[in-house]
């Protein structure tokens, strides 16, 4: 047994709790925390439909998941619908979530060298922004069909300036040190999307919605955030040339050490259990490999991502990881093992 543990610490490096994995299906065991007295850098990938954001996220699960925490975008959990309401309401509900995250954030960064959102809170801004103009947009309404959906959506007219309140009163001084914005044509975007068989759902499939997304982020994130911003046109770039355009500007950002070394985890076990939990809610088929995240085995999947806890799957929620940051707080000073 001590000469199979040994040969483990061969294969899995030391990021923020990782260290080896027990016999059963159930988690990463840790040594001891040790907060870094170096700052995390706080990373957001922002930006338009069809960017890359999500290739860019996945390429960095596979390169740089040793050296920070990776959260993947913020959806409603599978199987819990929202209920339906006006756009107001539920704007409401994605900031109180992104109050959240950051609460969570603010509570692990001690314990990894970066955090990397695929999208952030300003995510909700642009759609507000995008949301308000697009139903005041007199060529959208020129057409009788879209004049019954702006009845039936006229009640989130006003949406950004609640979000902009929300904003300022809630998240404006949010620690947060880089925003990469990923642009691309609304054409273009869209027809990326469409070949990967990703169609977006409305508003989001409208080519003029997504002209005043990409308004927003040229024109009123300068306005909100005041911290750097790098904006990349993938119009004219490959993906392999945008990625390496991406993870050089992190790597630097984030002072990246050359590693070869990886947190991924090699049990097929857990593995297949949770591509089988992510199965009943088609997740889909494109994930990362099995990665350690505070010794919670776990996949990332397009939208979402799932990690074993206690031999049990779950989503790597809002929820989830505020227990995690609320257990490590609480595990500071000794050894953590759930």
């Amino acid at each position: 047994m001590k000469e199979k543990f040994q040969k483990m610490f061969l294969y899995y490096p030391f990021v923020a709790l990782i260290l080896l994995i027990p016999n059963k299906i159930s988690c990463v065991k840790a040594e001891i925390l040790i907060p870094s007295e170096t700052p995390s850098a706080l990373i957001a990938i922002e930006g338009m439909p069809g960017a890359g954001k999500t290739s860019i996220i996945f390429a960095l699960l596979n390169k740089s998941s040793n050296q920070c925490l990776v959260l993947p975008s913020l959806h409603p959990v599978p199987g819990k619908p929202l209920p339906k309401s006006s756009a107001t309401i539920l704007s409401q509900r994605f900031h109180d979530w992104w109050v959240s995250r950051m609460k969570s954030v603010e509570k692990l960064s001690p314990y990894t060298k970066c955090v990397i959102f695929h999208r952030v809170y300003f995510t909700n801004l642009a759609y507000s922004y995008a949301y308000d103009n697009f139903l005041e947009n007199k060529k959208y309404l020129a057409d009788v069909h879209n004049k019954e959906r702006y009845k039936k959506a006229k009640n989130g007219k006003k949406l950004y300036l609640l979000q902009k309140k929300l904003y300022e009163r809630d998240l404006k001084d949010k620690k947060l040190d880089l925003i990469i914005v990923m642009d691309v044509s609304p054409e273009l975007g869209l027809k990326r999307l469409h070949s990967l068989r990703s169609d977006s759902s409305w508003p989001w499939s409208e080519e003029i919605f997504l002209g005043f997304l990409k308004e927003f982020y040229s024109k009123e994130l300068p306005i909100l955030f005041k911290g750097k911003i790098i904006y990349i046109n993938t119009d004219p770039l490959s993906l392999t040339e945008t990625l390496e355009k991406v993870e050089k500007i992190i790597h630097e950002a984030a002072c990246f050490e050359d590693s070869s070394k990886q947190s991924h985890i090699n049990d097929p076990r857990i593995e297949n259990s949770l591509i089988e939990f992510a199965a009943q809610y088609d997740l889909g088929t494109v994930r990362s490999p099995l990665i350690n995240v505070f010794g919670y085995p776990t996949l990332y999947f397009r939208q979402h991502a799932v990690q074993m806890v206690n031999n049990t799957p779950q989503f790597f929620s809002v929820d989830r990881l505020n227990a995690i940051a609320n257990n490590i707080t609480v595990n500071s000073n000794s050894k953590f093992y759930k």
